[in-house]
């Protein structure tokens, strides 16, 4: 690969040619062989088909999901699971009691980039692929505190 530019094949069968500084490429994902057998549980594509916001099953009140296996918009991260997790606690609860689920999950999603052996960034986002800083500092720039956060969590990601 050259290292200033990069060849893209495009789902549409057309290639382009991009350059770039860093390179963040994420592989195809797929749910799991046992959830995509479900078939009243999934979309089309076998992910779980889950509200948006409450992350409730659209075709069954008292299932929630979180992670990777489902059918929102959102990237799919540890931090998305992690806020995820929050929303699906109070709306279980919700149910459990007899009301209305109200939390609603945003899309929260964050990816750990290292761009060197000292430095690193940390991207956050929400569902409309918009930044969603929750530092008190510039998150594009480069920090030595981001690697060391990064990897101290690293158990979380790797």
């Amino acid at each position: 690969m050259d290292h200033k530019k990069t060849r893209l094949r495009l789902p549409l069968c057309q290639e382009v040619v991009l350059p770039f500084n860093l390179l963040h490429v994420t592989p195809p994902m797929s749910p799991p062989p046992c959830l995509r057998r479900c078939s009243e549980l999934v979309n089309e594509e076998g992910y779980l088909d889950v509200d948006h916001q409450t992350l409730r099953s659209r075709q069954y009140c008292n299932v929630f999901g979180i992670g990777d296996c489902l059918a929102t918009p959102n990237s799919k991260t540890a931090a998305a699971v992690a806020h995820q997790s929050s929303i699906v606690e109070q709306n279980l609860y919700s149910v459990m009691v007899g009301e209305e689920p109200t939390a609603k999950y945003n899309g929260y999603g964050a990816c750990p980039i290292l761009t060197s052996y000292k430095t690193g960034i940390l991207a956050e986002f929400l569902y409309n692929k918009c930044p969603h800083e929750t530092f008190p500092f510039d998150q594009v720039r480069h920090y030595a505190t981001t690697f060391y956060l990064i990897i101290s969590t690293r158990h979380n990601y790797f």
